[in-house]
């Protein structure tokens, strides 16, 4: 039973998310600023949030010495329209960044499928994403089969400047918003 149930789970996300087929994904090896509106429009949260810029995302991921992280892009004609970020470490893969601006589902999932591939084909055996209840990717995640748990990372906001920022439903955070993973 346990066997037929691993088995399962292991095809579980490219079963959900084949429903991305037919979109153009491509490895980046360099963020320019094509992706800066993405980020802006994609990650916009009514209350309090953190826009990745590409020379962040640059420095963050494909500048650091000690990362092992593959990006991709999706693309509708030569404009991307959806990026995300997978980090590999030993057996354990974490989905960084995962941002789109496409009306279709088709291109997060699409992105996610990727960044699952990259991280099996990698030896990862775990794959994984830290964020706040209202990151905008958590249905499709939780949907390919993400799963809420408690974590180790403590959320900790000095001042009071506005009403509620010490409040964690009021944030979208992802783990690239996380000093150390």
């Amino acid at each position: 039973m346990a066997t037929a149930a691993d088995s399962l789970l292991n095809v579980w996300p490219d079963l959900l998310l084949r429903a991305g087929s037919g979109v153009c994904v491509e490895e980046v090896k360099r963020f320019d600023s094509s992706i800066d509106a993405i980020a802006e429009r994609a990650g916009f949260f009514g209350r309090f949030w953190c826009p990745h810029s590409s020379d962040f995302m640059n420095w963050r991921y494909l500048d650091h010495p000690l990362g092992n992280s593959v990006a991709y892009a999706a693309l509708e004609g030569d404009r991307p329209v959806g990026y995300c970020v997978v980090t590999m470490a030993g057996e354990v893969a974490t989905v960084m960044e995962l941002s789109h601006v496409s009306d279709s589902l088709k291109v997060p999932r699409a992105l996610l499928l990727r960044a699952i591939r990259a991280a099996r084909a990698c030896g990862c055996r775990v794959i994984k994403c830290i964020a706040t209840p209202a990151l905008r990717s958590w249905p499709l995640l939780h949907g390919a089969g993400f799963r809420s748990v408690s974590s180790k990372v403590y959320f900790l906001v000095r001042g009071e400047a506005f009403p509620g920022l010490r409040q964690l439903e009021n944030w979208q955070l992802g783990a690239g918003d996380i000093d150390s993973l």
